[in-house]
């Protein structure tokens, strides 16, 4: 447990005060009566309500309400406790309160409160609301005036709460418990033992009934058999009546069946000579065109040429055919010309006498230039001779191809229909075996069904019988099957009763055994166990009490000691004496020394108290200067994470993590840190 801060308002001397918690040793000091106190009062109310204290000594003088608020940390998790007080006419009253934690706000009665954080702080212990936390004041924070109070209380109170503190307590409950629930064992075997009292008369029934069911089962298996028999005879009659039925049905299909098989083999019959008449005539046909393919004339094609290419080239040499026709007349004319020229020698352009050498080679040329044109117009006419008779060659093949082509399908079409019939016929041939083979066994059938009807009767009278035979089997089977059944609903009755009464008995030995081994073994090991762990407490306790008393009192010859009963015992030179012989200063320090010692050890069994706080109220009255210095070598030792400490005594500053300065002006109280 971490104390964070604490907020007072209208408590004692404090109007409006918050005060925050560091960790580590933190002390306030100031005089006496300035208020410190209170503010370990106010944490305590926070905590566990006002307990045994009343509430006009918490409600500041004339105010109608106080509350407290304390924010701590316990395990890491952080808890908010508000606490209120009213006055109501004459009467002060604890008002409502409120918890904050991991659930969120939780508003609560006073008593609802503490129940809360004793739960927080795992102390075990009586959750009366007027009572104080005997944990809580004995460990952690215990009033000035009851500083040494502790060193006088009577041994078995201080015991007991010490118990409790450590959760020794827990193992006396457990005792307790043990022998409660021994005394439970035994009144419950007893009425478990009375409960299964008839389990041998159960038993003898549920023998009687088993051998019963054994009887009805053999004489229901045989009438099953017989059953079973029956029915296979039945089947084997249904199978024969069935059969003959289905004969009897057969012989009514052919009588009506085998004139239509014959129509249908006739008509096919009529389809195949049809077919294979028109296939006679295609194959006349046939002939008839295929002589007409024979008298077509030769159909080697003349060119590769296209028609049109020769066409186009045929156009071009009478083109150029007539323009060197032309040419080679005009030739001729100026050939002409010039003869006349030369037979006249004069020129008729201008009448001059022409040269007749001269003229005469002219002339020579215009001859040649003639019959060169001449032999060209000639060529270009045989090609074009050539070419013509070329294209009519063509246009020859073309029509024989032509022809051909007409006469080729004019064949395909008559082979097709050959071919066709001749599918047509064979795609039928299949057809009409199917049919003259369904006639044939039709016919077959026939002579073979002759005599079913008469085979019939004596059959169904027979099947008749043994079906009377078979329900009677079935009746009787019926009734020994509800016999069964009867007697084994009875069996489950009595077996779940029987497993039962033998439970219970069992339970009853079980229970009997579990009180002997509470009463033998359990409690006396809890004993054993509680004594050891006692005695281990108290070694432990009283090697931190020796440790923190030798460390306190100057005086040598006095030894301190705890006894079985955590009581602290003093010797002077081997002798005990009286703690009432003992100085203040002393007194103080067997009282520290014991709550040091009880504090560590508690902080050690309780999970919410690990390791971490400790409150101090005036802890060190009537110490030497010597003595301050070794509770701080002690405070050392101890390690304890956050200790609070009220006191007056100014020479604490000097090992004091935080310092907080308490002083009461007019009344009201006041909390500030002192700056050092």
């Amino acid at each position: 447990m971490i104390i964070k801060s604490l907020t007072l308002q209208n408590i004692r001397s404090y109007k409006e005060s918050t005060i925050n918690f560091p960790q580590g040793l933190t002390l306030f000091e100031g005089d006496i009566g300035s208020g410190k106190s209170t503010i370990l009062m106010a944490l305590e109310f926070a905590l566990f309500g006002l307990g045994s204290a009343t509430a006009p000594s918490l409600l500041r003088a004339k105010e109608s309400s106080g509350a407290v608020s304390l924010i701590f940390d316990v395990a890491g998790e952080e808890y908010i406790v508000n606490r209120s007080l009213e006055r109501k006419g004459p009467s002060i009253q604890q008002g409502g309160g409120s918890l904050k934690g991991p659930d969120g706000v939780i508003p609560l009665s006073a008593s609802e409160l503490k129940i809360k954080v004793l739960k927080i702080l795992k102390f075990n212990e009586p959750q009366a609301t007027r009572a104080h936390s005997q944990i809580f004041r004995y460990a952690v924070y215990t009033p000035q005036e009851d500083m040494k109070e502790i060193l006088g209380k009577a041994a078995d109170k201080r015991l007991e709460t010490l118990r409790k503190a450590l959760r020794v307590e827990e193992y006396k409950t457990a005792r307790d418990n043990s022998i409660s629930l021994a005394n439970s064992l035994k009144s419950k075997a007893t009425e478990l033992g009375g409960q299964s009292s008839d389990l041998e008369t159960k038993n003898a029934q549920l023998e009687k009934n088993e051998r019963q069911i054994a009887k009805d089962t053999e004489d229901e298996r045989r009438l099953g058999e017989e059953a079973k028999l029956l029915g296979e005879r039945i089947r084997a009659l249904d199978d024969e009546l069935s059969s003959l039925r289905d004969q009897e049905g057969k012989l009514s299909q052919n009588k009506l069946l085998i004139p239509e098989l014959e129509d249908q083999i006739s008509r096919l019959e009529k389809e195949m000579g049809e077919a294979e008449e028109r296939a006679f005539k295609a194959h006349q046909n046939l002939d008839e065109w295929q002589a007409k393919i024979e008298q077509l004339p030769s159909l080697e094609k003349p060119t590769e040429k296209p028609e049109a290419a020769i066409s186009e080239e045929m156009e071009l040499l009478r083109k150029d055919s007539k323009r060197l026709r032309d040419d080679v007349a005009t030739k001729l004319a100026k050939l002409r010309d010039f003869e006349h020229i030369h037979q006249e020698g004069v020129c008729p352009t201008c009448e001059t006498q022409v040269d007749a050498q001269e003229f005469t080679a002219k002339l020579n040329q215009k001859k040649e230039d003639w019959s060169r044109a001449k032999q060209e117009a000639d060529s270009y006419e045989q090609k074009l001779e050539a070419i013509e008779q070329l294209s009519e060659a063509l246009k020859e093949y073309n029509r024989s191809i032509e022809k051909l082509s007409e006469y080729k399908e004019r064949i395909t079409l008559y082979n097709e229909t050959i071919q066709r019939e001749k599918e047509k016929t064979e795609e039928l041939q299949p057809e009409k075996k199917d049919k003259q083979d369904k006639l044939n066994k039709a016919l077959e059938e026939q002579k073979e069904l002759a005599g079913v009807s008469a085979r019939l009767e004596p059959l169904q009278d027979e099947k008749k019988q043994v079906e009377e035979e078979l329900e009677n089997k079935r009746r009787s089977a019926d009734a020994l099957s509800g016999e069964i059944r009867s007697n084994k609903k009875n069996i489950v009755e009595l077996k779940e009763e029987i497993a039962n009464k033998q439970s219970q008995l069992n339970r009853a030995n079980v229970l009997s055994e579990y009180k002997i081994w509470l009463d033998d073994y359990f409690a006396k090991a809890l004993d054993s166990i509680e004594k050891h762990v006692m005695s281990s407490y108290q070694q432990e306790f009283n090697e931190h009490f020796q440790r923190f008393f030798a460390s306190l009192v100057e005086d040598e010859t006095k030894d301190a000691r705890i006894d079985d009963d955590f009581t602290p015992l003093i010797e002077q030179d081997g002798w005990e004496m009286n703690l009432d012989y003992l100085s203040g200063g002393e007194r103080t320090s067997v009282a520290l020394a014991y709550r040091l010692a009880l504090n560590i050890l508690v902080r050690k069994t309780t999970g919410s108290m690990d390791s971490n706080l400790l409150i101090l109220d005036e802890p060190t009255d009537g110490f030497s200067r010597e003595q301050l210095e070794k509770v701080r070598d002690i405070f050392i030792e101890i390690q304890c994470p956050q200790v609070i400490i009220v006191s007056h005594e100014r020479d604490l500053e000097s090992f004091a993590g935080q310092v907080f300065a308490v002083t009461k002006n007019e009344g009201i109280s006041t909390v500030e840190p002192v700056t050092r």
